[in-house]
This record gives structure tokens, sequence and C-alpha cells, in this order.
């Protein structure tokens, strides 16, 4: 008879993926409204957004441990775009208080259905052209939390031009993946298609929103990403760096999951919810914390942020142009625009780089260089009455 093991190994983690569905999605106004974010458009595809996303990380977890976070005026848009997703994994925030709190709600939730899992953190509203490149990056990211508890882990994105709408994120070669990880920057940066560079490096800082000269420099270092907003730790792991880092919103979520555990009724746990600070996680503990790793990830990514985006991710025409419509243009020298306006006939002469974008109750023309600014015009129109088109 052999001798019992004096230990047993440990469990597994069992993985679950949070799905943050609660923006605003306003620089893609008028086609993004109050009541259907980008999140729910269909943008260079047939599949909305949110539903890409789940498509995209089902082939790791089973929609039982896939949780999605949405604001409560959300709910409805969420069941109707995600029928199959199990009703009590939708998490919903009372109100909107930016990452941090949401992230920390979802960790308390997969807590309450497994012992310290890991979280796979996304936004419901990027693109990723290969999903299997991504899957990939999240296997070495869980690997990396099994064998070090402590871990907080982000994706970098091998950055292609200098753009200055994005944080960057500054890397150093870490004791962990050592040689490895310098091999893997340099093989990361050359942003190869097979996407296999994805050893995990230690962060050094996070970059706010660089200037155009500033986004120049930092596209010439090897050893700086831009900030996907993607992130791997385990529950108790990130809930440890809110109490150690942002403890308002800690002593906060403690107290409405207590009252939630007393039956105490929602309206106090959406009281307390409402005082948390609005603070996003990279802000309130990966800029803090300590044992921070950035992977990097090739794998076609875009946060589709602005409409100029969108001609990155979607079927244009010889000339460059995104259209839903029937277009006709008098010679070759209409470029580089998108022109939305389904079930009519678009007919230009000369144009190039202009976005128009037809809903039936707006009609929006945008000078392609001026994308970003659609916010503005939106808190514009709300300023002078024009709210419930907002």
């Amino acid at each position: 008879m052999t001798r019992a093991r004096a230990h047993a190994a440990p469990a597994k983690p069992v993985l679950f993926v949070v799905v943050l569905a609660g923006g605003r999605g306003t620089r893609f106004w008028p086609r993004s409204r109050r009541a259907l974010p980008k999140q729910f458009l269909t943008l260079g595809g047939g599949r909305t957004l949110l539903q890409a996303t789940i498509d995209r990380v089902e082939p790791l977890v089973p929609r039982e441990r896939i949780l999605v976070v949405t604001t409560r005026d959300l709910v409805n848009a969420v069941r109707k775009d995600l029928p199959r997703l199990p009703r009590r994994n939708i998490v919903v925030e009372p109100v909107g208080r930016n990452t941090a709190p949401a992230i920390g709600l979802a960790a308390h939730v997969a807590l309450g259905r497994a012992e310290n899992p890991i979280l796979v953190v996304m936004p419901s509203d990027h693109h990723v052209k290969r999903a299997a490149a991504f899957r990939r990056a999240v296997s070495e990211s869980a690997r990396l939390v099994t064998r070090d508890e402590d871990a907080l882990v982000t994706f970098g994105i091998p950055p292609t031009r200098p753009e200055t709408g994005y944080g960057y994120i500054q890397a150093q070669a870490s004791r962990v993946a050592g040689r490895r990880a310098r091999a893997t920057m340099r093989r990361a940066r050359a942003a190869s298609a097979s996407a296999r560079a994805t050893a995990p490096m230690r962060v050094r800082r996070f970059i706010e929103k660089p200037d155009a000269a500033r986004a120049k420099r930092l596209l010439a270092s090897a050893d700086v990403f831009w900030n996907s907003g993607v992130f791997v730790w385990r529950a108790r792991t990130y809930l440890d760096a809110l109490a150690r880092h942002a403890p308002r919103i800690a002593s906060g979520l403690e107290r409405i999951r207590e009252r939630e555990a007393m039956r105490d009724g929602a309206g106090a746990a959406a009281r307390l919810y409402a005082r948390l600070p609005s603070i996003s996680a990279d802000y309130a503990v990966l800029e803090r914390a300590r044992r921070v790793f950035v992977i990097p990830l090739d794998a076609g990514w875009n946060d589709v942020g602005s409409w100029i985006a969108l001609a990155e991710v979607a079927s244009k025409d010889a000339r460059g142009n995104v259209v839903e419509g029937e277009h006709v243009a008098l010679d070759e020298s209409t470029r580089d625009s998108i022109f939305l306006a389904p079930g009519k006939l678009i007919a230009t002469i000369g144009i190039e780089g202009l976005i128009a974008v037809d809903t039936g109750d707006v009609l929006f023309l945008c000078d392609a260089t001026r994308a970003q600014d659609v916010r503005r015009l939106v808190a514009l129109l709300a300023r002078k009455g024009f709210g419930s088109r907002a």
C-alpha cells in the first residue's frame, strides 16, 4: 500500500468572464443613443459588439460562467441581445460608477459561486479580428494568475501609429519572464500575424493619453503598448487590492453585499452604490499596485472608439468608402468616407473624408478629422433641448 500524500494538490481555479456592458458609447451618435449604446450596434459585422464579445470567449467558458455587468436601464437591452445568457448572470449596477466598482460587484458575485476564481474582465464594445489569438493570450494570463495569486494582468496592444486617444503601458522584463520576456517584447512590437508572443512582463508604469509629439516618441519605443482595458486576476486579489488602494469602494461593496444577504431591500443597496467613487480600475488599482503584468496581444484589436475607426473594421469599397445604402458617385473622387443611410440612394460628387449618418430622425455630417468631437456635440444637443435624440 502506498503512503497517502501529505498535501493534496491545489485545485485548478475556476475561470469566469466578466463583460462590462454599461457604457453609453456617445462617440457613435446618432446610431448609438442613451437607450441603445454602442455595444448593441452591429459595426463591421452581422453580430452586435456585445454578441461578438460573448462569441469570442465561449470556447473558454460556458455561459453559466459569463457575467455581464450593466446598469439598471440597460438590463432589458442585454436580455434581448443575449437571450441564452442566464438571467442571474446579469449583474446590475443601480447607476454607472465606472469600472472599479463594477468589477468589484462582479468579483463578489463570482466568489459566491466558486472558490477564489480567476476573472477575465473585458469591455463589451471592442472588435477583435483574430479570436483564437485572443484566447491564447487569455490562457497564458490564466496560467500566470494560477501560479501567482497576487498577479494583476492586463493586455497590451503593439501600437501601429502615434495614437493620442489611448493610454499606454510601459513594460519591463520581469524576473518571472526574464529573457523570454525581452524576446517577446521584440516579437510583439514586430506585430507578427501569428500572435504567439504572449509571455508576461512586469509593468513599469502607465502613461496617460499623450499629445501628438509624445505619441510619436512612444511609438519608437520597443517597450510600450496601448492599454487594451482587458484584465485577468483572482477575484479575491482584486478585492484585496481595492481594500488597499480604494478602501471607500471596498467597504461600500461589503456593506452592499451584507444588505443583500440580509434581504434588506434593493433601495438601500442602490443608495450605497450611488455614493461609491466613480473611478476606473486603472486609476483605483493598477497604477498603485506592485505586481502588475502586461501580456502583449496581437489579435487585430480595435476599441472602435470613433466613427473613423469603423473604417478599420468594416468592409470598404475600392476607394476606401464604408457604405450602407445604394451609393452612386459621379467619378472616382469620392473616397475615404463613411455613408450610412440604409434604404436610401446616396449620390456624391467629389466627397473626401466625410462621415454621413442618416437615422431617419437625425442627419449627422462630420469632417472625418473631427470624429472625436461627437461627444461634445451630444452634450451641446442636450443643452439646447434635444436630449431626447441624444
